[in-house]
């Protein structure tokens, strides 16, 4: 998966139950970084499609878990 456009938050509220854990919030996808950071993904390309918004990729999620590695 290729990751096109992005954000650096700050983290904002009570720490997540899992280090590691990815969530999605107001049309991006947010993956937890370092020193109370967050990173924000806004638009991503799977092989061989075409760019989606961050919205309509978690949709596709259909419930399943993602989990940074």
């Amino acid at each position: 998966m290729k990751v096109i456009s992005t954000r650096i938050l700050d983290a904002q509220g009570p720490p997540r139950n899992e280090p590691d854990d990815v969530t999605f919030s107001k049309g991006a996808i947010i993956f937890p970084c370092g020193e109370n950071t967050e990173l924000e993904v806004l638009e991503v390309q799977l092989p061989g499609k075409k760019v989606v918004n961050a919205a309509a990729f978690w949709n596709g999620l259909r419930g399943r878990n993602l989990k940074k590695l």
